[in-house]
């Protein structure tokens, strides 16, 4: 692996059987990313481009690592999200494209008025630290019952330079104070245990489990919990966005709905399914 079209090669002939071709071109290209800033078509172009030593050993780490399903985003230590470099790491749940949609829709629904905002259930901070990028003006909190996440986020905001007040906090067992946030979102954990066996390898085994499942037999928890403190803490006409699973579009409609919520919209991300949902406290 003396050139970067042998480590393409090896990288493709390594990685392939695992996880297939598409997949493995999308492997080449991040890894050459992080590993010299190549874009797609540098990667192209530079092919008789020699490698140190070093960093053939850090491709051969990297394809060892990926052979044994750890998530690309945790073996080079990053990720982005919305345009935004943010370290992630075990512990912390990899931003998905859906979520990007949903602070895109948030974005597109308050303009650039200011806000007060809180994002309950943060992990690697991605949701407040895009919103607040991209608004600056608005008061931004976050919340996770994680002391890990709480961490990876602060660096993530530091890394981005945007100031996002991040605070420990089990929404579980919160005592909801007094009306005080336009904005309320969360992506929580909504992923039942039955639907286990649908996952990927990566996912089960590395990525926190206390971010991705609810109990089969209240798979409405979190969302329960989490409109019951926006009830509260939203001023009068604030809206709750959450994400959702899927398979519990209407069933959430519904909870929210039954709680006192309206205006509510049900919205489908890029791929069709119902991914979103958005409603108003009177």
């Amino acid at each position: 692996m003396d050139t970067v079209k042998s480590v393409r090669a090896y990288i493709r002939e390594r990685l392939t059987p695992v996880v297939g071709e598409q997949e493995v071109q999308q492997f080449v290209r991040l890894i050459f990313e992080h590993l010299r800033g190549y874009s797609w078509t540098e990667l192209l172009l530079k092919g008789e481009e020699p490698l140190q030593p070093e960093e053939s050993d850090f491709v051969e780490e990297v394809v060892a690592r990926l052979q044994r399903h750890e998530p690309l985003q945790y073996v080079l230590g990053s990720t982005e999200f919305l345009g935004l470099q943010l370290d992630v790491g075990p512990g912390v749940l990899i931003p998905r494209p859906e979520t990007e949609e949903l602070v895109q829709w948030i974005l597109e629904e308050h303009g650039e008025r200011r806000l007060r905002l809180l994002e309950v259930g943060t992990g690697s901070g991605c949701i407040p630290i895009a919103l607040k990028h991209a608004r600056p003006r608005w008061e931004v909190a976050a919340w996770d019952v994680s002391e890990i996440a709480i961490e990876q986020a602060r660096g993530n905001a530091r890394k981005n330079n945007v100031e996002v007040t991040f605070r420990q906090q089990d929404v579980l067992t919160y005592q909801a104070e007094k009306a005080r946030w336009e904005v309320v979102v969360s992506n929580p954990p909504y992923v039942t245990h039955k639907e286990a066996a649908l996952m990927d390898a990566n996912v089960l085994q590395y990525e926190p489990h206390l971010a991705l499942f609810v109990a089969d037999h209240d798979p409405l928890l979190f969302y329960r919990c989490i409109a019951q403190v926006a009830l509260q803490e939203l001023v009068p006409g604030g809206r709750l966005y959450f994400e959702i699973n899927e398979a519990y579009g209407a069933e959430t409609t519904a909870l929210l709905t039954s709680m006192g919520f309206v205006a509510l919209s049900l919205r489908k991300d890029l791929s069709g399914r119902d991914r979103m949902l958005r409603a108003q406290k009177p």
